[in-house]
């Protein structure tokens, strides 16, 4: 017995020994799991980062060139080889291009601040070919201007001695175009694309503990739309420092997946460099910290040569518990950080933002974000603002994308994508977008620039879709565009798993499925609302998406007489021509109707189509602002569109509110016209109501006139015998009063009234505030017809960048302190300064009361 319990004994220790020497084990590797992670932690948050991101964005000198006078355009092709810049005994290249040089005398030159486009600062010219004004806005760029469409930038920057052996880049977020770039005087290279980002290595050139130079040529002579473009350099500039070996700057690429558990998966795949000489071993420790700045989940990677001039891939998987989702209403961001760590330090570090949330389009109910059913109620717009032109500062972006909120527009979309700046506000707002390449085609400069976009802006929660063209007529529906589409999605898709492909295509007719639609995800359609349910009885398996829909083309507050009648010229269809009139003879009624039929898919047609279709995801109304150039269907003195729901000032039309009422859970109601029909008393004025309210009535002076009911998607319109003093329209849901509007006869013009966005400005040398100024009478009522030339001044350290009104005839300098009313109001826009206290807006006008604005300035 005692031997076999002896025997039974030495089992269980030998057993008890084994088990306690493998749980020793794992307990080993777990301790050491866990210090490896702690010290990797620890260097991420006690790193002194070699890597800087520092913008350049203040302070650069701009003189126009020449396309063809050598002197004019500082010596450039005087026979100096770009690609060889002589050494000069002070340290720097050749000089032969005076502009390059860092001892040339550039205080002549003009000081401006990037994002900037110099086109906005010339005169207009009347005497353009139609072909191009039309289209470009009656600016003097293109090849047809040798003196005004070339461009030089300068901006001088220290780099400092200890910045010897890292490796230093510029990145231009956005260059229109065609631009040359050098450094200290040595060519660096070109980039021909107007809208993409670009980056340029300039370490081997630079003068450690000195001044350095950059100089960048811009030729805006040729261009890539058919709409105002602008000129310069019209995106952010950044000077990036790293380590030679490190993360890529379009790195780490996250993308999210919601469990079924209600957790999240984080997929971290990161592209690492060695563009050192010789090899080295790194690891990749990344921590993710939730929108309150608490970690909430890491993950180190083990150890991994890489060897000089090689680079590597690290993927790692993590897991995120009760998530906090992006979405519209609550577009809460996650951060990731990332170190490269090397010898137990860390030597590269990299924060990038993201959002947790779920995209997907159904071919039967529509796009979904989050497992929920969105409608897409989208704009199409332009990179272009009152007093800005084509460059749009940072602040600038927020305040399109509040005022296109408060519309009810909840995605976005442009002709080419939009710049990184546009991309935070929208992920910050809370606002989808569909991001579109400029260059389409499977030439290696198309694919370049669609790897480029995608690359850049794929970590960007608010992205749902990318867009790889947009109407190409000679292409979109041929064997050529579908066998160049098909290169073109197979690169998308190689880029980014994560998302879907759509275009817009013009799909007209019965070859509609032909071309660009048998190959893109998405069939994107660009008007034509005649084929869309046919097409998708044919396509059941292919969502569909309004890419591009009609909205109405009309000018704020202009209402004038017809032939036979009175005619509303805001609203719903209309061109403000020269003569003051729109050329039809019919009455309102007609003219709604004319409308809808003449644009094929009119505003109410086109909002009411997709709303009853579910299995539509939506639409982008074409467009929430108007823009310089495009001026169809008119012409000369016209040198913006009118397709906007707001002008180019950014003031709301009439149409503007019926987006609202429909798009929005607010109680809207809004009276399309004014109460100054002077000399026409008791003639019938057409009466257009935008509202979703149940029932409207309408009060004259405080009599009731007439109660209609209101249709879903719809409008309502009143005949009213002109009387001078107050038409109110009142809307009721279930016999209660939700909504007022007013309109007032009013006096004469007697002051100004400002209003500005907010009250606050920040001390940054960067934050604008945009102030409103209305012209009122002695009652405070508007005046709806002044046009009283206003005078704007600041002091404080403040600047004024621009002024506006929004009238598509105007010819005054967007980038003047000064600016008509018109129909009542002007925009003046301006730019805090690094001083703190006080800013204060004055605006005067001849035989007005000045109004003074007073701006806290923190």
């Amino acid at each position: 017995m005692r031997k076999r319990s002896g025997s039974i004994c030495n089992k269980f220790w030998n057993s008890f020994n084994f088990s306690v020497l493998q749980n020793f084990k794992q307990m080993k590797k777990n301790i050491v799991q866990s210090i490896f992670l702690s010290m990797a932690l620890l260097s991420i948050n006690a790193l002194t980062a070699q890597r800087e991101t520092i913008p350049l964005l203040e302070g650069w000198k701009f003189h126009l060139g020449h396309s063809y006078d050598i002197e004019k355009d500082f010596g450039l092709g005087t026979g100096t080889k770009l690609q060889f810049a002589k050494l000069e005994p002070a340290g720097y290249g050749s000089h032969d291009i005076q502009a390059t040089s860092l001892n040339l005398d550039d205080s002549d030159w003009e000081t401006v601040d990037v994002p900037h486009d110099w086109s906005v600062g010339l005169p207009y010219d009347s005497l353009q070919n139609p072909s191009m004004g039309n289209r470009y806005g009656y600016k003097p760029v293109g090849r047809e201007y040798p003196e005004t469409s070339i461009g030089w930038y300068r901006k001088k920057f220290d780099i400092a001695t200890e910045d010897e052996g890292k490796k230093i880049s510029l990145r231009f977020d956005g260059v229109f175009r065609n631009c040359m770039v050098w450094v200290n005087g040595f060519y660096m290279g070109r980039n021909w694309g107007g809208y993409n980002g670009f980056e340029m290595d300039i370490s081997d050139y630079l003068i450690h503990g000195r001044e350095n130079i950059v100089a960048v040529r811009v030729d805006a002579s040729l261009h890539e739309g058919w709409f105002y473009e602008g000129a310069g350099i019209q995106k952010e500039v950044y000077l990036i420092k790293s380590n030679l070996v490190h993360i890529d700057n379009y790195e780490p690429f996250i993308t999210t997946t919601l469990l079924p558990d209600g957790n999240a998966e984080v997929k971290v795949r990161t592209k690492v460099y060695n563009e050192g000489f010789k090899g080295a071993n790194a690891s990749l420790t990344v921590q993710v910290l939730d929108p309150s700045g608490k970690i909430v989940a890491s993950h180190a990677t083990t150890t991994r040569e890489i060897r000089d001039g090689e680079s590597t891939f690290f993927e790692q998987n993590l897991k995120v518990g009760d998530p906090k989702l992006w979405s519209l209403e609550h577009p809460d961001r996650y951060t990731l950080m990332a170190a490269l760590n090397k010898e137990g330090e860390a030597i590269d570090k990299i924060h990038t933002k993201f959002g947790i949330r779920s995209i997907r389009f159904d071919a039967d109910k529509g796009f979904f974000l989050n497992n929920e059913r969105v409608q897409l109620n989208g704009a199409c717009i332009h990179q272009n603002f009152a007093g800005v032109g084509s460059g749009i500062p940072e602040t600038m972006h927020h305040y399109r994308l509040q005022l296109l909120q408060e519309m009810g527009v909840n995605a976005v979309r442009s002709h080419y994508p939009f710049s990184p700046a546009m991309l935070e506000a929208c992920d910050s707002l809370g606002m989808l977008v569909m991001d579109e390449t400029r260059a389409t085609g499977s030439t290696q400069e198309s694919l370049d620039q669609l790897e480029n976009m995608i690359l850049r802006d794929r970590n960007h929660p608010s992205i749902i879709l990318w867009s790889m063209a947009n109407e190409e007529g000679g292409t979109q529906r041929s064997i050529i565009g579908k066998r160049y589409m098909r290169k073109m999605v197979a690169h998308a898709h190689k880029l980014d798993p994560s998302r879907l492909v759509t275009a817009g295509v013009n799909a007209w007719g019965s070859n509609a499925d032909f071309g660009f639609a048998e190959e893109i995800d998405v069939m994107g359609f660009n008007y034509s609302l005649e084929f869309i349910d046919q097409y998708h009885k044919d396509h059941p398996d292919q969502p569909i998406i309004g890419t591009e829909v009609s909205n109405a083309t009309v000018t704020r507050g202009v209402y004038t007489l017809g032939g036979d009648g009175i005619e509303v010229k805001d609203g719903i269809g209309g061109y403000y021509t020269p003569e003051g009139a729109y050329k039809r003879n019919k009455k309102i009624e007609q003219h709604i109707a004319a409308n809808n039929v003449e644009t094929n898919s009119g505003a109410y047609k086109s909002v009411q189509f997709y709303a009853e279709r579910p299995y539509l995801a939506g639409s982008f109304l074409w467009t929430g602002f108007d823009y310089n150039g495009e001026t169809w269907p008119s012409s000369h003195p016209n040198n913006s569109s009118q397709f906007g729901a707001m002008d180019l000032a950014g003031f709301p039309k009439d149409i503007y509110y019926y987006y609202q009422s429909w798009w929005t859970n607010k109680n809207v109601i809004h009276i399309a016209n004014h109460w100054n029909w002077e000399g026409l008393k008791g003639q019938e004025i057409p009466i257009l109501i935008h509202s979703n309210a149940d029932k409207v009535t309408l009060y004259l002076n405080g009599k009731k006139l007439e109660t209609k009911p209101m249709k879903a998607y719809g409008y309502l319109q009143f005949e009213v015998p002109f009387k001078k003093g107050r038409l109110k329209a009142v809307g009721y849901k279930n016999g209660k009063k939700v909504s007022e509007d007013e309109i007032k006869t009013s006096g004469a013009p007697h002051a100004i009234r400002l209003t500005p966005d907010k009250t606050n400005m920040i001390a940054d040398g960067k934050d604008l505030v945009f102030v409103r100024a209305e012209i009122v009478d002695n009652k405070g009522t508007p005046v709806p017809l002044a046009d009283n030339p206003i005078q704007f001044t600041v002091d404080g350290g403040a600047q004024i960048v621009g002024t506006h009104n929004g009238n598509p005839t105007s010819y005054e300098l967007d980038n003047a302190p000064s600016r008509k009313a018109f129909n009542g109001k002007a925009l003046v826009i301006v730019k805090a300064g690094i001083q703190k206290g006080r800013v204060t807006v004055t605006a005067t006008a001849n035989n007005l009361e000045a109004q003074h604005l007073v701006l806290a300035v923190d």
